[in-house]
């Protein structure tokens, strides 16, 4: 049976227990301890619309496909009529300025009020990508298309053949 090895790159160290299953800590935007083409495959799951910026969603690509021989990354449809995040229909073209006292104020979001905090932060963080995003981040990939109710609600970039 052939050794896989599985890391995880995340912001913080995770335990974790597991043989083969290793926890680092970095920046998916930036991952110089990392040589080109390390990986067999680099998996990320809706991770890519939380850097901020289009430019961070960029470098986050780019580093993708430089240090993973194949790749696989998914992420919500800007275009998909309930916000994947908040659970809510249409927060994704209703200004911040509504959602945040939406969150935090009323539990029309996953059944909870948000701490203050925790919402800002997500109102920050998040720049929900469509298809066409996808294809200029990851220029030669494929993109599977997940459907809900015949609707794309998600997408996932990959070169997997």
């Amino acid at each position: 049976m052939p050794q896989v090895e599985i890391t995880l790159l995340n912001l913080t160290k995770e335990k974790v227990e597991q043989p083969g299953l290793k926890s680092v800590v970095g920046d998916a935007t930036c991952m110089p301890e990392f040589e080109d083409q390390s990986f067999d495959l680099v998996f990320s799951n809706s991770v890519i619309e939380h850097v901020y910026t289009w430019e961070n969603q960029v470098k986050m690509a780019n580093e993708i496909q430089r240090v993973g021989k194949t790749f696989f990354i998914q992420t919500p449809n800007k275009y998909f009529p309930i916000e994947a995040h908040y659970a809510i229909p249409f927060a994704q073209y209703m200004p911040k300025s509504i959602i945040f006292p939406i969150l935090t104020k009323t539990r029309l979001s996953r059944l909870r009020k948000w701490d203050e905090r925790d919402a800002q932060q997500y109102l920050d963080e998040i720049l929900l990508l469509d298809e066409k995003g996808m294809r200029n981040l990851f220029p030669g990939a494929s993109i599977y298309k997940e459907k809900m109710f015949g609707m794309v609600k998600s997408l996932s970039a990959h070169n997997l053949g």
